[in-house]
């Protein structure tokens, strides 16, 4: 009963969507602790420098969670399922399509 509700939260693709928060709690504090230390405002002896720097820290440890869990949880679906696992290719394929193209956009910007 618990996996259908889990389930039920689910989009066609597969995406958790009760996690769509977390992530973007995660990159607000990533973004956050990037202007703070462009504008020095990471020093300690600044009001707040302590919280911004914890800040960035938190985004990075939860980016890492969620990634973690994202990329094992298929997997996980098909052990459990006794099914065949994703294949790591289309994985591969779909990760450079998705990331290439701002690379090489932020590489000519640079």
């Amino acid at each position: 009963m618990v996996d259908e509700a889990v389930d039920a939260r689910r989009t066609p693709a597969g995406r958790l969507e009760a996690l769509d928060g977390y992530r973007a709690v995660a990159a607000v504090g990533v973004l956050v602790y990037h202007v703070a230390g462009t504008s020095g405002l990471l020093d300690p002896r600044e009001p707040g420098g302590h919280l911004l720097d914890n800040l960035g820290n938190f985004g990075v440890a939860v980016f890492f969670l969620l990634s973690g869990f994202l990329l094992y949880r298929p997997f996980l679906d098909a052990s459990v399922a006794a099914t065949r696992s994703p294949a790591v290719g289309t994985f591969y394929l779909r990760r450079a399509v998705r990331i290439f193209p701002a690379y090489w956009i932020a590489l000519l910007a640079w």
